[in-house]
């Protein structure tokens, strides 16, 4: 497990919410990245992915897990996929 994907992921489920970002302006790469966990009233878990960039409408994507157990395997990959973006859009994404 990486460490700084660990980390993150632990702010996430100690605040709720982590926000990263891709700036690389001699390439032109203004990317965000929002991930919200929280739990809905019938207990589920309640994930929700933002991702925008400048000159690109936003999208947003809601998953849901029946524990936070569950959800841990889907954020890392989420987190890890962001933080090694270099190869795909030139750089890795940091926390705002």
């Amino acid at each position: 497990m990486d460490l700084l994907t660990t980390h993150h992921l632990n702010d996430l489920l100690d605040d709720g919410v982590l926000e990263l970002r891709a700036l690389k302006e001699d390439r032109s790469v203004y990317c965000f990245y929002t991930l919200r966990i929280n739990t809905n009233l019938l207990g589920k878990v309640w994930v929700s992915l933002q991702f925008w960039r400048i000159v690109f409408m936003g999208r947003k994507m809601d998953v849901f897990f029946s524990s936070t157990q569950d959800a841990i395997p889907f954020l890392m990959r989420t987190i890890r996929k962001r933080l090694h973006a270099k190869k795909r859009i030139g750089v890795n994404y940091q926390r705002s």
